[in-house]
């Protein structure tokens, strides 16, 4: 028998209205709630000796059993929610939010305007946030004992760590254009990022509750203005060097006026340290974005390390 195509099949470990991807081998750890969803970027296998059979002939009862992360995936869409209305407003805008574009400041030229103004703003990271540095020749940035390499050429430096008081303690990001000027003045990016939550977001949370409060704190001082709808979550577990963690991916739909992207794919990569702090890989990248872009965003999200 040949083995079904990679996809999104209903869940043989028995939770109902679920769906797991199916790599064409294996089952793996990434669920959805919609067969429509898109491929997991990283998507590690459950193994046999947990799930067994392929999707045609799982034949696990799907009444039994208790449902498997139903309430992870119910996190997913409160907090994938809050990050598409934060990264496709602020971080799919150029980081405006975070800071202006160095390359042009440097050329003597005035810094494109911002796509949007937050209604709070952002502030150089204060002197108690925990420790983080970026080294621009290797674009690895630091915070903590949470390591990342931002993604190189096209992709642009960020170089000051910048706080959201109350949400993000420091954060470190890079950006790439996908679209300039797409209104005459304000250009569309890809960008990348790594964080670290202030303890307002986590103490005394687990991961999917930190999560959710983190995204809606965010969405309560950033839209931006544009709609954004979000489709397609997903979620699977996914450690880091032996630390919890989770994997959100979104789709953030929009329509703007004379920008010819149409979604962002996102991608937070929530983990949480050995403090009980948590630190965000994240990315987000329009559809219609280079290839290459959208492999430098994966890249450097996989580099993600905890020492």
């Amino acid at each position: 028998m040949t083995a079904p195509r990679p996809g999104w099949y209903p869940d043989p470990a028995g939770a109902a209205e679920l769906y797991r991807w199916w790599d064409g081998q294996q089952w793996t750890l990434a669920i959805s709630e919609s067969p429509q969803a898109p491929a997991p970027s990283n998507h590690p296998p459950v193994g046999l000796t947990e799930l067994d059979g392929v999707p045609e002939l799982a034949g696990v009862d799907r009444q039994s059993g208790p449902p498997r992360r139903r309430s992870v995936l119910r996190a997913a869409v409160a907090v994938t929610v809050g990050f598409a209305m934060f990264v496709s407003a602020g971080l799919g805008l150029g980081l405006v939010i975070f800071g202006e574009d160095p390359s042009r400041s440097r050329a003597g030229q005035l810094p494109t305007p911002p796509a949007k103004l937050p209604s709070t703003p952002t502030q150089p990271a204060a002197s108690g946030s925990p420790a983080g540095q970026l080294d621009d020749s290797t674009r690895m940035a630091r915070i903590d004992r949470a390591s990342m390499q931002l993604p190189p050429l096209p992709y642009r430096l960020n170089p000051k760590p910048m706080e959201l008081p109350g949400v993000f303690d420091v954060m470190f990001s890079a950006d790439a254009d996908v679209h300039r000027r797409y209104n005459g003045g304000r250009n569309w990016t890809a960008s990348v990022a790594l964080a670290h939550l202030s303890p307002a977001m986590t103490s005394g949370h687990d991961l999917e509750r930190s999560g959710s409060a983190a995204i809606k704190a965010i969405a309560q001082h950033f839209f931006g203005g544009h709609r954004t709808t979000v489709s397609n979550p997903a979620v699977w577990d996914r450690a880091v060097d032996g630390h919890p963690g989770l994997v959100f991916s979104v789709r953030a739909n929009y329509s703007i006026s004379k920008l010819p992207s149409r979604y962002d794919e996102v991608t937070v990569l929530l983990v949480r340290l050995d403090d009980g702090s948590m630190v965000a890989a994240l990315s987000s990248v329009p559809d219609d974005a280079d290839a290459a872009l959208k492999e430098l965003a994966r890249t450097s999200l996989d580099s993600l390390t905890i020492s």
